[in-house]
């Protein structure tokens, strides 16, 4: 998806949602989501809080805030715009973990002033997306403990990242949902041509 300007103040531009739709189409399959709702499916609640899937939806908002115009980087630029709400330390921790899942795969980054955390898994639906330590983790590994973790529900950051790009499209005047192939219409056969399959008369009138 090509970088756009863009800032609350204008209009959001016409931007492909080609590569949105790719995002979130593997997002919710990788998490037991609707392919057209983002709802969860019955019987696949176990699949909604994964790592892979969590990968998928960061990239989302990734994706959404390369179209933002502001200071930041994409995912809190994304954030900032569509999840007003949400506290802004909360929104550099995304965006650490983010870069931790996917440059390493992993739930350590240590990096500048509010993005240095060490990731756990929360049970779905036991609080907000991001949980945040009373007190920060300092970044050594021998100093890790639960209560310096940074938590984060999985679940409900599937359904941040929804809400989001739902605000996203609303305000661009599309949306980025999957859909199944869309049927192509039989093509004509050129003139002086056999006609398609199953009319082996010539065309022009021959008997």
């Amino acid at each position: 998806m090509a970088k756009v300007n863009w800032s609350a103040r204008q209009p959001l531009p016409a931007v492909p949602a080609c590569r949105l739709t790719a995002v979130l189409r593997e997002a919710r399959r990788a998490t037991g989501r609707d392919r057209e709702t983002g709802r969860i499916e019955p019987g696949k609640a176990a699949l909604s809080g994964n790592w892979l899937g969590a990968v998928g939806y960061l990239l989302l908002v990734d994706q959404v805030g390369s179209a933002c115009r502001a200071p930041g980087p994409p995912v809190v630029r994304a954030l900032r715009q569509f999840a007003p709400r949400m506290g802004e330390p909360e929104r550099e921790a995304l965006y650490a973990l983010r870069c931790s899942l996917v440059h390493d795969f992993g739930l350590v980054t240590v990096g500048g002033p509010g993005r240095t955390h060490h990731f756990m898994p929360a049970d779905a639906g036991s609080g907000p997306v991001v949980r945040l330590p009373p007190e920060p983790w300092d970044g050594r590994a021998e100093h890790c403990r639960r209560l310096n973790a940074t938590w984060v529900d999985l679940r409900a950051l599937g359904d941040l990242a929804e809400e989001v790009v739902r605000r996203f499209a609303g305000r661009h005047g599309q949306a980025p949902v999957p859909r199944g192939r869309r049927s192509r219409p039989a093509r004509r056969p050129a003139p002086g041509t056999r006609a398609a399959s199953g009319d082996r008369k010539p065309v022009g009138g021959g008997t």
